[in-house]
């Protein structure tokens, strides 16, 4: 299957795996870089969905999304570097 054509079905699978990817990787203390990169891939997936069927995102989603990453704290970031070699 082109990638590039996905059905709605499998465009909507994608982004909610890709936000319970947000959501697990802001949790085990992800970079702001790699959350920043799920929140765009999410979005460019909304806009194929938006494009190609007419459909889009709750805007609670997008809240609720965007609040977690803005409320993160920097004690919640887990470095797995420092003292673990």
């Amino acid at each position: 299957m082109d990638p590039e054509n996905l059905p709605r079905r499998d465009l909507k699978a994608a982004i909610l795996a890709d936000s319970h990817s947000f959501l697990a990787s802001l949790q085990s203390g992800a970079s702001e870089e790699h959350l920043t990169a799920i929140l765009d891939r999410i979005k460019a997936q909304e806009l194929r969905l938006m494009a190609e069927h007419g459909l889009k995102l709750s805007p609670g989603v997008w809240n609720i999304l965007q609040s977690r990453l803005a409320n993160k704290k920097p004690k919640d970031i887990i470095d797995s570097i420092q003292g673990g070699l």
